[in-house]
């Protein structure tokens, strides 16, 4: 998607990531009259889920044709511009922040908000990524309406099991835990796991058997088989762009990019929101934060041209 700017054009803002958390903020600064560049590299982390479940007035909607309205809505602020790129390089300028993206082109601003989410590293078993997000879950709360009645099934190992057990026991009464090979439970754990009927199979997978993303088995290196159609599954995360700690931002010990309560990075005028400061992964959340993150950006132009006012006044 190309749009037409003036290279010697200086942004209010430029937001980078143009999903939930990013529109979100080009919302509320379109609405406060900021001239505003989203800049999208158009995959964003939930792109395989079929539906967004617990996000009022859009429940079982996919995720694309929300923000597909979401950009419809936003074509009404003349003051906000939406652009599909990759960012290439950021850096801290006089007049604020320079972003170049793929093609080469240079764009300026006064602040700038990473919107860029996080970036799940899936294992590499046959399988796993065709089904991640359709049939292979992260979120109970998001998905495990849909399922409850099916037996369901825990790919993990280690103390935090019996925690999942827990909760997934809400919405699934027939739960089966896969190690992926020996376990590290305890005797003790593993008697806890037993005493609720829920088996542990030790087996190492080879490939997670589906049709369109939809579990069919389990196909274990034995050549057997576990006929399961949910599984439940943590994945590690990172961050999906690496142009925050490039530029030297403080960091949190979980990954994530530390921001204060009003979504300030560690660099002056540099703002993040969304998943890449927060392990609260719904879009409810991130469009949440992509609201607060806007109004916080507008503040501070505010606060500042409020203060520039003033030097003149005084002087």
């Amino acid at each position: 998607m190309s749009i037409d700017i003036k290279q010697d054009t200086l942004f209010d803002a430029i937001i980078v990531g143009g999903s939930f958390t990013g529109l979100s903020a080009a919302l509320v600064l379109g609405r406060s009259m900021r001239n505003v560049l989203v800049i999208d590299a158009g995959d964003p982390c939930n792109r395989r889920v079929h539906h967004a479940n617990n996000f009022l007035t859009q429940d079982r909607k996919t995720p694309k044709q929300i923000l597909k309205k979401a950009r419809k809505d936003l074509a009404k602020y003349e003051t906000v511009k939406i652009m599909l790129a990759y960012v290439m390089e950021c850096e801290k300028v006089a007049t604020g922040f320079q972003v170049k993206i793929h093609s080469g082109e240079v764009y300026k601003s006064k602040k700038i908000l990473f919107a860029t989410g996080v970036l799940d590293l899936l294992p590499d078993v046959k399988g796993f990524a065709k089904c991640w997000g359709r049939s292979i879950l992260h979120c109970v709360y998001c998905h495990g309406y849909e399922v409850r009645n099916e037996e369901a099934g825990i790919v993990g190992d280690g103390p935090s099991v019996l925690d999942t057990i827990k909760t997934i026991s809400h919405w699934s009464t027939k739960i089966t835990v896969f190690t992926h090979g020996p376990t590290v439970l305890t005797e003790k754990e593993k008697a806890i796991v037993k005493a609720q009927n829920i088996e542990i199979v030790e087996k190492e997978i080879v490939a997670f058997e589906h049709k369109k993303g939809m579990l069919t088995n389990l196909l274990f290196k034995d050549d057997s088989k576990f006929m399961v159609s949910t599984i439940y599954a943590k994945v590690h995360s990172k961050q999906h762009c690496e142009l925050p700690v490039q530029m030297g931002v403080e960091m949190t010990e979980q990954g994530n990019i530390k921001v204060d309560l009003y979504n300030r990075t560690s660099i002056h005028g540099l703002f993040a929101a969304g998943d890449n400061t927060s392990t609260y992964r719904t879009i409810s959340s991130s469009v949440s934060a992509g609201t607060k993150a806007g109004m916080f950006v507008n503040g501070e132009i505010i606060d500042e041209e409020h203060a520039l006012l003033l030097k003149n006044i005084t002087n």
